[in-house]
């Protein structure tokens, strides 16, 4: 079961590759467009991926969005790092459990540190 999720994880991060580089490699659209495609993207995927967890005990879950937004930022950069962000975690609030500030927490900190790296 584990590997099963493991690779669900995986595939869903190979998906978002390749439609964020059709996006990108699309005709000429306007930036902040691209940007808020590009965030609403990785925040599907993102929230795809809490879908789809290692399995823990309740309300404890491991997934790839924390890759996930990291790369949003990294790559898309604040904007679609911030809407990324919001939609996981807005699941994550809705989700609860006893992970839920640690999960938005690493939310946080993973779509900031991909726009520290950047910026870097």
């Amino acid at each position: 079961m584990i590997v099963l999720s493991l690779a669900q994880n995986f595939a869903l991060l190979v998906t978002l590759l390749v439609v964020h580089q059709m996006l990108l490699t699309s005709p000429p659209r306007s930036g902040a467009m691209v940007e808020a495609l590009s965030g609403l993207l990785f925040g599907a995927v993102g929230l795809v991926g809490m879908m789809t967890p290692v399995p823990f005990p309740p309300g404890i879950i491991f997934d790839g969005r924390s890759i996930i937004l990291c790369a949003a930022g990294l790559f898309g950069g604040p904007i679609p790092a911030a809407v990324s962000a919001i939609i996981c975690g807005a699941y994550r609030l809705h989700l609860g459990g006893g992970g839920v500030i640690m999960g938005v927490s690493v939310i946080v900190e993973s779509a900031a540190l991909g726009v520290l790296f950047r910026r870097l």
